[in-house]
């Protein structure tokens, strides 16, 4: 008896595969984030000469702020927003100063590759030393108007 049992559960009728995707999919509603995905990834099939050019103008943007700007001042904003952010999520700026660590140390490894004195601009600065130079100047600042104030 118990191999007759046997027998006839793997004669049972299977469930239709699709009839779970098919429910599955009748209670998918899209949000607005897969809309944009699938928007984005239409484009980029349809008309991939925008992203090209987008992408060309990021590019050449980025360029001339920091021709126009100077690098130091672009990462001392950049330090002094990740600072705000520790204001109110020091978690989050925590991890900002570590993704950037890690793009500056690959960004760097890239760099590496070019003969000496050939891309000695496009360093990244060391974000972690600029802000422990920016945490002695402040102190130092205070010191002495501090000292300043005792004097006189």
């Amino acid at each position: 008896r118990p191999a007759a049992a046997a027998v006839a559960m793997t004669h049972a009728p299977r469930a239709n595969p699709l009839g779970g995707l098919a429910a599955r999919l009748s209670g998918f509603h899209p949000t607005t984030r897969h809309l944009a995905i699938v928007t984005t990834l239409l484009l980029m099939v349809l008309r991939p000469h925008w992203f090209v050019i987008g992408g060309i103008l990021a590019v050449v943007l980025v360029i001339a702020l920091f021709m126009t700007f100077g690098a130091h001042r672009i990462w001392t904003g950049v330090m002094s927003r990740i600072d705000r952010i520790a204001e109110t999520d020091p978690h989050r700026a925590a991890r900002l100063r570590t993704r950037l660590d890690a793009f500056a140390c690959r960004w760097d490894g890239v760099l590496d590759l070019f003969p000496d004195g050939m891309v000695d601009d496009l360093y990244m600065p060391d974000f972690q030393g600029l802000a422990d130079a920016e945490t002695r100047h402040s102190r130092a600042v205070e010191d002495r108007l501090s000292r300043i104030a005792q004097e006189g």
